[in-house]
């Protein structure tokens, strides 16, 4: 269970957490939504260690990964993607996916250098995994070119790519249908679905209500850098504050 407890981020003077709770199972699909600047980023950046609470903490199965750079938060099985993509636009479409890989023996000089045979049949697994993930995400095609050459969709793809090769136990999604086809957002729907069936959680950060609402089986809502309101996304439909505070006649996006 991913555990969020009185977690509190402050820039200056601007409080953009004030003493944020959540419990979060340990699979399924979780959708954080809230008008901009509610915070939700901010949490995104404070669960995955690239920003250091001012206050509280963040457990996994009663772990503690406040404290922890970003790379041991994801080797703990917490991973994320960004809004922008965070690809290495002159690496391939493979390279980038086997540069996200974990714990690969050829980035120790030692055994780089004495266990060839067992760096190379790790490498040789790991290129079949990345083919696999391209594979599963409609982009095979793609793998030999120079990831800057991607369109926007299938950059968004990458970004998704590159965060399965980091094998997450925990997915952090941050808005992973903004600006993308209609398509392409069905698409990813049955991708999150597929993720979370085999046992992971996915935790998604949306202004596509549609999307949030027939995806998520709960719904947290911040407003102010604080939990509004959690609960099934018919409930939080339902709930006036939600209604006042962001969803209003709720149109397609927000």
């Amino acid at each position: 269970m991913l555990e969020v407890r009185g977690v509190v981020k402050r820039f200056g003077g601007v409080e953009a957490l004030g003493g944020v709770d959540l419990d979060l199972p340990e699979r399924g699909v979780h959708g954080i939504i809230g008008p901009n600047g509610s915070g939700k980023s901010t949490l995104f950046n404070v669960i995955s260690g690239f920003y250091p609470p001012d206050a509280g903490e963040v457990r996994l199965d009663g772990r503690t990964l406040t404290g922890l750079a970003p790379h041991r938060v994801a080797q703990a099985g917490v991973v994320r993607t960004f809004q922008l993509s965070r690809a290495f636009s002159g690496l391939t479409v493979r390279e980038n996916l086997l540069a996200a890989a974990p714990d690969r023996l050829g980035e120790r000089p030692l055994a780089a250098l004495f266990a060839r045979p067992a760096w190379r049949r790790q490498e040789r697994a790991l290129a079949e995994e990345a083919d696999a993930v391209l594979e599963r995400l409609g982009i095979a095609h793609q793998a030999d070119v120079p990831a800057g050459r991607l369109s926007y969709g299938q950059s968004r793809l990458l970004e998704l790519g590159r965060a399965l090769m980091a094998r997450p136990r925990v997915l952090l999604l941050d808005e992973p249908t903004a600006g993308v086809h209609p398509n392409l957002v069905v698409r990813l729907a049955e991708l999150v679905r597929a993720i979370a069936a085999e046992g992971r959680l996915v935790v998604v950060i949306e202004h596509n209500m549609p999307f949030v609402m027939g995806l998520c089986e709960r719904v947290t809502v911040m407003d102010g850098g604080r939990v509004l309101t959690s609960g099934t996304p018919a409930q939080v439909r339902a709930d006036e504050r939600v209604l006042d505070a962001y969803l209003g006649e709720e149109p397609a996006h927000a």
